[in-house]
């Protein structure tokens, strides 16, 4: 987890670019409209609302630190999506499972390649996040 605690009125943080944004939006938004979750024991969906909570009030502090001290938390980008692929981790557990119990399940060609293209593209997105995460630390940010 990498966050900075600023003063309320510094702005010397650097938003992502649109296109990883974007990118993230996508796997984020495709995995909660079109993969199911996949069923969960009982300890496991405890174990994974506890974990979500957790990053629930991570976000919390985040958004409201501003307005409640004179400091405000700024958390990075990769941490950020690590966190949030912790919310749709069930649901991308289902589309990385389907596409191998697609062909024997009977299932139309159609979902399961659009399944693997949502795979895909996160696995794109993580590399890109560890990618210029290495580059950003071996050159420190050039």
């Amino acid at each position: 987890m990498y966050l900075v605690i600023l003063p309320r009125a510094s702005h010397h943080d650097v938003a992502p670019g649109p296109l990883t944004l974007a990118a993230l939006w996508i796997v984020i938004a495709g995995s909660l409209a079109f993969l199911p979750a996949t069923p969960v024991p009982k300890w496991g969906r405890c174990a994974h609302r506890a974990r979500s909570f957790v990053v629930w009030l991570l976000f919390a502090a985040v958004v409201l630190s501003p307005w409640v001290s004179a400091y405000r938390i700024v958390i990075s980008f990769h941490t950020a999506a690590l966190y949030l692929g912790v919310r749709v981790l069930p649901r991308l557990r289902t589309a990385w499972r389907r596409p191998f119990a697609a062909r024997a399940a009977g299932r139309s060609a159609t979902v399961t390649a659009v399944r693997s293209g949502i795979v895909a593209l996160g696995v794109v997105v993580v590399f890109a996040i560890m990618v210029r995460t290495q580059l950003a630390g071996i050159y420190g940010g050039n």
